[in-house]
């Protein structure tokens, strides 16, 4: 025929297969120029289809890899810093406080609760002077405006307090002095230690020496000069020094040593020569030369005219305690680096008052300098973004008419620069009023301008793979369309064909004929299946209640087997919540496969399932002829077959169809097989 090299090379090969060469039938041509026109255009929106789909399918990986990495990145930080500083807070024995300007309570460690009885709870919000022993209550008011007054750093002083059951105890406290960027005093806070042991020893030492041979703690008694006279058992065995080495030297000559402060012997030294007491704590040796901390404290002793007699010194082993209050420095810097270094600023606020102090950070993350910002609510109202402004103070009046158990909301803030930052603010209130309502609130402000451009940009790829979907539908609905039409008109025109031959057809002709309405059913078919793999993993559909057991037999009685087929099902097959049309597809495509290629003389089909607690495992296996190695891989690609068209009718988009339907439920699918005696698939579902 003439023009033949024009042709579609797979209509090129059927006409040379089926039409004698030099066909003068012209009434053909227009027919053939049909077909050879939808090959055509078939191979070009195939090709469209795909492309779209692979770039969809790269974008959507790409925003999920990053999104994951980000989220888990910063869970696991955050973690990791909640815990080490939990850990190291919980385990210091004494009390670990802070208070506000006014002397109330705003944080205490567990340590608390076993030294005074009182529960953290119940105590946070109370002035720390309402547990003072009311003897001791007014030095203590003495010692702290003292410290405000000349603006100190820290001070150390003893108190007697009155626990839950009504017992009087001793606690040295260390008191730090905190002051805002301003100089403005915010509050108090430091540690308290029991030292209730110390202080009676000493008063029963100067009534008693037999009680101070007892004790465990380091007891000497020295001349007005410093020279040891008596020691006790627990100097002799913490020291290493006997009673004859000591009489007669001073306690500087046996346990000082290099990493003994020069300010704290010259302290010692100077109170002792104004005949005072002194108490401090001092870093001393013993014979063998171990190193420890001692809390010492020095009575002079004085007879009837008032005259200096000597001195009894008490000695206390506290170097748990400074290793306690080490690691507490270490938590105090790890938190103040992890809020500054994961971008956190701190503020406390003052609601009566309506008085905001801010750190330094808080500041600085804005960009602008300590003298900046005035400590002030209306500095924050100020900075926050005008669209944002409502919302953040209706979340913030919600907390404080309490309809939310602490505060959190997201806005945006102006920087030095003019620009907009987000912020995640969280605060919670440390102290109550009367009413019940929040005094003071203290919290946080983080910088997530990253993460929020990171959720928007996640949005816009939603909205764009919507989009795209959408289209893709669209478009695929279209092929489809325009893809049958002219294959229905060369169905109906090869029968109109065969209608004009009438009786006197030519039973080749007859015979190409079928095979070329056949081949239009398949392309059909093909059609079909193309857009079903186009839609597997976009188009859900419903959860229910499934028996797959049931299931398997409906798909089975649906196929309509040959009666030499014989069936093993496992009988224990699971219930499942999912989704039926999806599950059942998959079971069609693996049973239908394993009924058109068992060419065995008594086939046989097992369908089993092992149960699991994520995912059941399934398997279909049948005793045909099996899949040779090099084709395990390829018969889930699209358009791949095991055997000629010819010989099974097969569109090749089956097992891809189910491959997509598997993993789009974060299962797996695979095969198993030997050539001449079975093939097994095998693929996981989940179980909830």
């Amino acid at each position: 025929m003439k023009g033949i090299d024009n042709y579609h090379r797979l209509l090129k090969r059927q006409i040379k297969k089926h039409l004698p060469e030099g066909c003068q039938k012209d009434e053909l041509i227009p027919f053939l120029n049909s077909v050879n026109e939808a090959y055509f255009d078939f191979d070009r929106d195939i090709a469209q289809i795909e492309n779209t789909l692979e770039q969809s399918s790269r974008e959507l990986f790409v925003v999920n890899q990053e999104l994951r990495k980000n989220v888990e990145s910063k869970e696991a930080e955050a973690e990791r810093l909640r815990i080490r500083i939990e850990s190291i807070v919980n385990s210091v024995k004494d009390v670990v406080f802070q208070t506000d300007a006014e002397g109330h309570w705003t944080y205490l460690n567990p340590a608390w609760e076993i030294n005074t009885g009182y529960k953290v709870k119940e105590s946070i919000g109370q002035s720390f002077i309402d547990f003072i022993d009311p003897e001791h209550k007014e030095n203590s008011k003495e010692i702290l405006s003292g410290l405000i007054k000349n603006k100190q750093d820290s001070t150390r002083y003893t108190i007697r307090y009155i626990t839950k059951g009504g017992e009087k105890r001793y606690t040295e406290a260390f008191v730090n002095l905190n002051l805002s960027g301003q100089g403005e005093v915010k509050g108090f806070s430091g540690t308290l230690t029991d030292v209730t042991e110390r202080i009676k020893a000493q008063e029963e030492l100067k009534r008693l020496a037999l009680v101070a041979e007892k004790t465990d703690n380091i007891v000497f008694i020295s001349d007005a000069q410093g020279r040891i006279e008596w020691v006790n058992k627990a100097f002799e065995t913490f020291t290493e020094y006997s009673f004859e080495e000591a009489v007669g030297k001073t306690a500087s000559e046996l346990m000082h040593g290099e990493n003994t402060s020069d300010a704290s012997i010259k302290a010692k030294d100077q109170a002792l020569a104004n005949h005072q007491s002194f108490s401090g704590e001092i870093y001393k040796y013993s014979k063998s030369g171990k190193g420890f901390w001692l809390s010492v404290s020095i009575t002079p002793i004085k007879d009837k005219d008032n005259q200096l007699e000597g001195f009894i010194a008490i000695e206390l082993d506290i170097s748990d305690k400074k290793s306690d209050e080490q690691k507490l420095e270490e938590a105090r810097k790890t938190l103040e680096f992890a809020l500054e270094g994961n971008g956190y600023g701190t503020w406390d606020w003052v609601v009566p008052e309506d008085k905001v102090s801010f750190s330094r950070v808080w500041k600085s993350m804005l960009g602008y300098a300590e003298h900046e910002v005035a400590d002030a609510f209306s500095s924050w109202e100020n900075l926050v973004h005008d669209d944002d402004l409502e919302d953040a103070k209706n979340e913030l009046q919600r907390y404080l008419n309490g309809e939310a158990d602490q505060y959190r909301a997201e806005f945006r803030m102006r920087t030095k620069s003019n620009d907009y930052r987000w912020i995640l603010a969280q605060g919670k209130a440390v102290r109550l009023q009367n009413d019940g309502s929040p005094y003071r609130i203290v919290g946080t402000h983080q910088d997530i301008t990253d993460r929020k451009n990171s959720e928007q940009k996640l949005t816009n790829y939603a909205l764009q793979l919507e989009k795209i979907n959408a289209e893709l539908d669209k478009f695929a609905y279209i092929v489809s369309h325009d893809l049958k039409a002219p294959l229905r008109g060369i169905n109906n025109l090869s029968e109109w064909i065969e209608e004009d031959l009438g009786e006197n057809i030519d039973p080749d002709i007859k015979e190409q004929m079928n095979l070329l309405r056949g081949r239009v059913r398949r392309m059909e078919n093909l059609i079909n299946g193309i857009l079903e793999y186009s839609r597997v993993g976009r188009i859900g559909g419903k959860q229910k209640k499934v028996e797959v057991g049931e299931l398997i037999q409906g798909v089975v009685d649906s196929l309509q087997p040959d009666p030499k087929f014989e069936f093993k099902i496992n009988p224990d097959m699971p219930t499942l919540h999912t989704e039926e049309i999806a599950l059942e597809q998959v079971f069609t495509n693996f049973i239908s496969n394993a009924l058109k290629y068992n060419d065995s003389e008594k086939p046989i089909i097992e369908i089993d399932v092992k149960r699991g607690t994520d995912f059941h495992t399934f398997s279909v296996l049948d005793n045909g002829s099996g899949i040779e190695e090099d084709f395990k891989e390829k018969i889930f690609e699209i358009f791949q077959t095991l055997q000629a068209r010819d010989k099974v009718e097969s569109t090749g988009v089956g097992l891809a169809i189910v491959k997509k339907i598997i993993e789009d439920k974060n299962s797996l699918v695979w095969m198993e097989s030997e050539p001449g005696k079975f093939t097994k698939f095998i693929f996981t579902w989940p179980a909830e």
